[in-house]
């Protein structure tokens, strides 16, 4: 039996950190150059939850942007957008029927969690086994109860940024950046976006 052909577009994502970051461009043209098929290669930045300090291996926003920018200009590698997106949709997080199960059947509200015994909400034998953080997830780490993102012109796009980290921010004690890539380049990503239709049109 002759296989159907399928149209579908494969995405890989490249972990990227301070460590590799000048190797990505190699990597994306190896998969495009090897299989010449719809293969989109994209950067997945490396955040730190835990442990490893922006100062030793991972790029805070600005780092990011810059990589993202020189990308575009010394490689035409666009991958990630430089437009503002124009609809917002609420993390999963938030979600009461979006949930991560993991090796044991145990419930999580966000990835980031997995593997963590203290972050567990629900069993399958139990049922809901941690309301506090359950709710916390839901209501917590709102951006119209900040005053800096109600004051920020990007909140209409960014929606205030990653409720977990949010969260994190608000009841651990952390000082993580959730602010959007965009944020301090709007004026050279738009300029990007402009250059990228008129090729486009031509």
């Amino acid at each position: 039996m002759k296989a159907e052909k399928q149209n579908y577009n494969l995405h890989i994502r490249v972990n990227i950190d301070e460590s590799n970051k000048n190797e990505f461009i190699s990597t994306a043209r190896f998969f495009k150059e090897r299989y010449k098929k719809k293969i989109i290669v994209y950067p997945g930045f490396v955040d730190g939850i835990e442990g490893c300090k922006l100062s030793d291996c991972l790029l805070d926003r600005k780092k990011k942007s810059q990589f993202l920018i020189e990308l575009y200009k010394e490689h035409g590698v666009d991958v990630l957008g430089f437009y503002p997106d124009d609809y917002r949709y609420e993390c999963p997080v938030r979600s009461p029927y979006h949930h991560v199960i993991g090796p044991n059947g145990e419930f999580y509200k966000c990835w980031n969690d997995v593997g963590n015994q203290e972050k567990v909400i629900a069993t399958l034998d139990k049922g809901v086994i941690n309301p506090i953080l359950l709710n916390r997830y839901y209501v917590a780490g709102d951006p119209f109860d900040d005053k800096k993102c109600i004051d920020c012109i990007h909140i209409q796009t960014c929606g205030g940024g990653c409720p977990y980290l949010r969260i994190q921010n608000e009841f651990e004690n952390k000082n993580i950046d959730t602010c959007d890539l965009i944020k301090d380049n709007l004026e050279e990503y738009l300029e990007i976006h402009y250059e990228r239709i008129i090729k486009r049109n031509e």
